[in-house]
């Protein structure tokens, strides 16, 4: 689907065929970490299988709009994916629960999806805790300081020709620190063997360093 929106000159700059790649890299690293730093006897592979299907389907044929009401781009991605998805016959309980997971990977819930995980103890057979996951792989590549710069000006061209404000905030340092501190949130065991949140608030504090100085 997204080769032939790039055939077309219709993928978007961000969200696109590198983004989907990032994020099932990612959360293929997240699930192993979990898998190394979990005390459970056993982790549930298909809830594993399930986590890495959200990930293929949370921007399925995004075309770079932005969210006009709450959660808005994600259901328009998962009505697009049904029908690919029932070819596979996927059961109905694990489609409806892609669809929850998928629905709340829209930024402006991360907050409290973190939140209502963290009253309960980790299990990647928690709902609660997939939803956690798929918000992190979401964020993790774009959290890495190596790669936050780079991704962060794709999202502003992606953004350039409708949302200009926004577009120039996503790539000001103060746009970088809102992101890292509302968005790029890390919870899970995985990210916490992985350093996410030492890498997290390293970049907040130089963030803060800076701007102060401005």
């Amino acid at each position: 689907v997204h080769a032939l929106m790039a055939h077309n000159g219709l993928e978007a700059a961000y969200h696109n065929r590198l983004h989907f790649a990032d994020t099932l890299w990612c959360m293929t690293a997240l699930l192993l970490a979990c898998r190394q730093a979990s005390v459970e006897p056993r982790l549930q592979d298909e809830q594993e299988m399930l986590a890495i299907l959200v990930m293929v389907g949370h921007d399925f044929h995004h075309d770079g709009r932005v969210n006009q009401h709450l959660m808005e781009m994600e259901n328009r991605s998962v009505t697009l994916a049904a029908p690919v998805l029932d070819q596979f016959g996927i059961a109905e309980d694990d489609l409806e629960c892609m669809k929850r997971l998928v629905q709340h990977t829209d930024p402006t819930t991360v907050a409290e999806n973190h939140s209502v995980a963290l009253q309960r103890p980790f299990s990647i057979g928690d709902q609660a805790w997939l939803q956690v996951l798929a918000n992190e792989a979401d964020v993790l590549a774009s959290s890495l300081p190596d790669y936050g710069e780079s991704l962060g000006e794709a999202l502003s061209r992606e953004w350039a020709a409708k949302h200009a404000d926004m577009a120039k905030s996503v790539i000001s340092p103060a746009g970088r620190l809102y992101f890292l501190e509302k968005v790029a949130i890390f919870s899970t065991p995985g990210s916490r063997r992985l350093g996410l949140q030492q890498l997290r608030e390293m970049q907040i504090a130089a963030l803060k360093q800076t701007l102060n100085k401005v």
